[in-house]
């Protein structure tokens, strides 16, 4: 029988806390940014825990798309390491939680082969899985097309989950069904190890875990809507009939016209809204996605600051340092274009003090 408890957790509990004590602090978020351009922050990365990671690569290819796709290294890391220590009842749903960026690169890839780009156009978009037996990008993306990509997964569950949606990809040449197919068996699958931790770690990862499929419900919802004008019933198809607090009925009145800023104040009478918006607007809902990742932000934190004897304390930790690596790869690119913080912070998961 597997331990629980202190027993299962004491190997990997200190790593995890000597990890959370690199993450980058508050004045350091302050000093990002206040950095006057891209190159200043990322001489300020140097001093961090991703200055290793940038260590080896000359400034002048240091382009944003490179410093995003070096600093990730960091969170990929990471994840290796915590998989690596954690109880094995838990590593499966761990590992899991890491296989969501083989699947962002696997539609990565998928739209550069639609695109007609070569592998050094692609390869610095992905997130890194080095040191991780993942897909062989490089040769999917050599094969030239969709279908020949797909023959090169065969052995893989993704070629099975595609399936169903081939059909109507070729009918209406769009990666649409593709890409949503991936993110709903991804889904699905993660919900249902969920359910084989023991009961005490099952219900915490299903009270963080569910809060993320509650954002992308809602946001995914407000999206079918707004841009692919789908109706209800394709709406409810699209979406994931679990999750915490977002049900059939709150996608129901988002697919019939229902303003998602209204839902998410109703879902969470606490959160602050204070962003002007106009329905519909894509800027907006980023920044509503943004206020929803800082609600599971704070259920993150405390479960890394709660009983570190669970896996509460991994999954709220990897999560952070998503955080983390999204935030600076936001700075990267407002620096890059000379956006100034008081537009850009609004999409930032970590709220910043400014200097």
């Amino acid at each position: 029988m597997n331990r629980t408890g202190v027993s299962a957790y004491a190997n990997v509990q200190a790593r995890v806390k000597a990890m959370l004590s690199q993450m980058l602090d508050r004045s350091m978020w302050t000093r990002l940014s206040a950095s006057n351009d891209q190159e200043m922050l990322i001489s300020l990365l140097r001093s961090t825990a991703y200055g290793k990671y940038l260590a080896g690569v000359k400034d002048s290819v240091l382009t944003t798309r490179r410093t995003a796709f070096e600093i990730r290294k960091r969170l990929a890391e990471v994840f290796i390491t915590v998989i690596n220590h954690s109880p094995n009842f838990a590593k499966p749903l761990i590992e899991q939680l890491f296989k969501i960026y083989e699947v962002d690169n696997l539609k990565a890839v998928l739209r550069g082969i639609t695109a007609g780009e070569g592998w050094e156009q692609t390869r610095y978009m992905l997130f890194s899985m080095e040191g991780y037996p993942t897909l062989p990008y490089q040769n999917l993306m050599e094969a030239g097309n969709i279908q020949k990509a797909l023959d090169l997964l065969s052995k893989t569950t993704y070629r099975k989950e595609l399936e169903p949606a081939l059909s109507r990809y070729e009918k209406e040449n769009s990666l649409f069904p593709l890409e949503v197919s991936l993110d709903l068996n991804y889904w699905q699958d993660t919900w249902k190890l969920i359910g084989d931790l023991p009961p005490s770690d099952s219900a915490v990862a299903r009270e963080l875990i569910g809060m993320i499929v509650d954002k992308n419900n809602l946001m995914w919802a407000a999206r079918y809507r707004d841009f692919h004008k789908m109706n209800e019933s394709e709406i409810i198809n699209y979406t994931l009939s679990f999750g915490n607090k977002v049900n059939d009925k709150v996608i129901k009145e988002i697919a019939g016209g229902k303003d998602p800023f209204t839902s998410v104040k109703e879902i969470y009478p606490k959160v602050s809204i204070t962003v002007d918006h106009v329905p519909g607007s894509t800027p907006e809902l980023a920044i509503l996605e943004s206020i929803l990742e800082r609600q599971i932000k704070a259920k993150c934190i405390s479960a890394t600051t709660g009983n570190p004897f669970n896996i509460g304390l991994l999954i709220g930790f990897l999560f952070q340092l998503e955080n983390e690596v999204h935030d600076l790869v936001v700075m990267l690119e407002a620096k890059s274009m000379g956006i100034k913080p008081t537009f850009y912070q609004n999409y930032l998961i970590n709220q910043i003090e400014n200097a």
